[in-house]
């Protein structure tokens, strides 16, 4: 959000100032919401993986889902609470990992 804000957003003309503020709105409530909504997350994670393996069993594809979760949520920790930065190898991970689990 915040690269298409620089690449995009911040270059539209005035007469768009009604869609950038928009969007900034938009931008502030999902910054501020990004760590506790990544907490969620996992905890619906956890509880929704122990109903589905009583229910089905094993699923190749919801163990990998399972996995990229559970890896995007120890570096988002590793990146908030440990490495207390927004740069470094962590964030580069952290990023196309969540953009895996969309596919």
């Amino acid at each position: 959000m915040k690269l298409i804000n620089k690449k995009f957003i911040n270059r539209l003309p005035a007469g768009y100032k009604p869609l950038v503020n928009g969007y900034r709105l938009v931008m502030k409530y999902i910054i501020k919401f990004h760590k506790p909504a990544g907490i969620l997350a996992f905890i619906i994670l956890s509880v929704h993986s122990m109903i589905m393996f009583r229910i089905s069993g094993f699923v190749l594809s919801g163990v990998i889902a399972e996995i990229l979760l559970i890896l995007l949520f120890v570096l988002g920790l590793y990146g908030a609470f440990i490495k207390k930065s927004t740069r470094g190898m962590w964030l580069k991970l952290h990023r196309p990992i969540a953009f895996m689990l969309l596919a």
